[in-house]
């Protein structure tokens, strides 16, 4: 795709429509709505949406009171009943509005069968979606295609959040999502982060491309010195799968396990044709009879995860709004290579389906 396509905003709009049209976003993962009135926002767009737990039973409703428009959530997640701060109105588990101080102040037909707009509600194992169209009649399944069953066993093996937090990135949001699509730039740019971690000297294996979708293998380089904690760490892991392996769900949804001892939920939010922003949400890992000692290494990773992964994106993000700044510069086309792969099926999926070019 030319330079043109990362920052004229009619290019912009136009994947807008598509996207709202055809796409199930990842919103959130059971284990953020375990209990009664656990909820997690999500703005896209211009649309707002709230998932929220009632009783078991998972829905989304538009984030935004029928009464004056204020947010019926204002908090990226918490626990509590869908009531506008603003007035107290309040909403059932259909969406309607069962709440409504000094009823009698309101005229009867205004106030009758007053209900939220909902949106449809699937599941990929414990990966919660929903689809943004009630008119677009394409399942899940269909949707996520051969990634499908992967998904659907790695999301079983996550544990608690450990971490949710926003970064801004001034680039235009298919920037973004080409940049996690490969390792080739890893021992450049991350040289003293994730390549010292091991990944990005061996090549991407199991690539798997669905439409705008795609997965790979990072392997790890077989550590010279055995960490012998770790090993036994390694060895009371659920999710018993190395190296490090990541899904990218179009249009926005970044999924990684490293090594199955923490999991990673990245939603890109486009906000404009130049500028987006992450929401970074972080897991634990689920293990089978880990002796006590292994605890304090668990707790410590856990502690470090938000840390460690703010510096690789924070590295990622420098490049990324350079890159931003030089796009209207030019009308060159990038030149991709055969570690490029996935970026080479975003391209094509993107060409063939939203600018049917």
């Amino acid at each position: 795709m030319k330079a043109e396509f990362y920052h004229l905003p009619e290019i912009f709009e136009k994947e807008k429509s598509y996207i709202v049209q055809n796409c199930w976003l990842l919103v959130a993962h059971k284990n953020e709505l375990k209990n009664n009135f656990d909820f997690v926002t999500y703005d896209f767009l211009g649309l707002r949406i709230f998932v929220q737990n009632f009783e078991g039973n998972i829905k989304a409703f538009q984030n935004i009171c029928l009464h004056r428009f204020n947010p019926i959530h204002q908090q990226s997640h918490g626990n509590r009943p869908p009531v506008c701060r603003y007035h107290s109105w309040s909403y059932s588990a259909d969406g309607c509005a069962s709440g409504i101080p000094n009823r009698k102040a309101f005229k009867t037909e205004e106030i009758e069968n007053l209900c939220l707009p909902e949106y449809e509600v699937d599941f990929c194992g414990s990966f919660v979606f929903v689809k943004l169209n009630r008119n677009n009649y394409t399942t899940l399944g269909d949707y996520l295609g051969i990634l499908f069953n992967d998904l659907e066993t790695l999301s079983r093996h996550y544990n608690d959040k450990i971490s949710d937090f926003v970064m801004p990135y001034n680039c235009n949001w298919k920037l973004a999502v080409e940049n996690v699509k490969e390792c080739y730039h890893c021992s450049s740019i991350h040289k003293n982060s994730f390549f010292k971690m091991g990944y990005g000297s061996l090549p991407a294996a199991d690539i798997k491309i669905h439409n705008g979708s795609s997965y790979c293998l990072f392997p790890k380089k077989e550590a010279t010195r055995k960490n012998v904690a770790y090993e036994k760490l390694y060895k009371c892991r659920t999710y018993q799968q190395n190296g490090y392996r990541h899904y990218v769900i179009f249009p926005n949804t970044f999924i990684s396990s490293t090594e199955g001892i923490l999991f990673y939920i990245g939603s890109l939010i486009p906000l404009n044709s130049s500028s987006s922003h992450l929401r970074i949400r972080n897991f634990g890992a689920k293990f089978i009879d880990a002796e006590n000692s292994l605890q304090d290494i668990i707790n410590y990773m856990h502690e470090q995860s938000p840390e460690a992964t703010k510096i690789i994106l924070d590295e990622d993000r420098e490049v990324i709004e350079a890159i931003q700044k030089n796009v209207a510069s030019t009308n060159n086309t990038p030149i991709l290579g055969s570690d490029e792969e996935r970026i080479q099926g975003f391209h094509k999926f993107i060409k063939n389906d939203i600018y049917k070019i």
